[in-house]
C-alpha cells in the first residue's frame, strides 16, 4: 500500500516555488536594465530560491508498506528502507511539518526506530533522511492498523505504539 505526506509538505513546496518565480522575474528585469550590482544580487537570490525548492521537493515523500519492509521514496530515489525485523522501538509524536520564525506547525506521526535508544526528543521534523535511524510516517488509524498488521505478519510480535 502507498502512503504519502504530500498534504503536509505542499505548503513548503508552494512557498519555495513562489519565491523562485519572483526571483526569476527579478533576474529578468535586472538583466534588461543591465544593472550589474542588481544582477549579482538577483543571481544570489535565485540560487537561494533554487536550493530551497530542491529541499522542498526532497521533502515530498511517499511510503511503500510491503510484506517484509517499509520503503520511503522521494522524486530523487529511495530515501530509506527498513525491514520489520529491524524495528526495535515505535511511538507516536507531534512532529514539525513547517516552522516559520517562532511558529511551528505540528501533526501526529508514527516513528519506527531501528535502535532502542531513540527518544522522542531525537526526532527533529516530519521528513525522512538517510542519516536518521528511524522512519517517520503520517499518523492516522488506517496507517497504524496497516503497519501493525504487516509487522505482526512479518515478525509474529505485536507492535506497541
Amino acid at each position: 500500500m502507498k502512503i504519502n505526506n504530500f498534504k503536509h509538505s505542499i505548503w513548503r513546496l508552494l512557498f519555495s516555488l513562489i519565491i523562485l518565480f519572483f526571483t526569476v522575474i527579478m533576474l529578468i528585469v535586472m538583466a534588461i536594465h543591465k544593472e550589474i550590482v542588481w544582477i549579482i544580487i538577483s543571481v544570489l537570490f535565485f540560487a537561494i530560491a533554487v536550493f530551497a525548492t530542491v529541499i522542498s521537493l526532497q521533502d515530498v515523500q511517499w511510503y511503500s508498506v510491503e510484506n517484509s519492509k517499509i520503503v520511503v521514496n522521494n522524486i530523487f530515489g529511495i530515501v530509506k528502507e527498513v525491514e520489520y525485523v529491524d524495528i526495535k522501538k515505535s511511538f507516536i509524536i507531534n512532529a514539525t511539518i513547517l516552522s516559520i520564525k517562532m511558529a511551528r506547525f505540528n501533526k501526529p506521526y508514527i516513528v519506527l526506530a531501528i535502535n532502542k535508544s531513540c527518544q522522542k526528543g531525537m526526532v527533529q521534523d516530519a521528513y525522512n533522511r538517510k542519516k536518521n535511524r528511524y522512519i517517520i510516517i503520517p499518523y492516522n488509524e488506517q496507517n497504524e492498523l496497516l503497519i501493525k498488521s504487516k509487522y505482526k505478519a512479518s515478525t509474529g510480535r505485536e507492535l506497541i505504539l
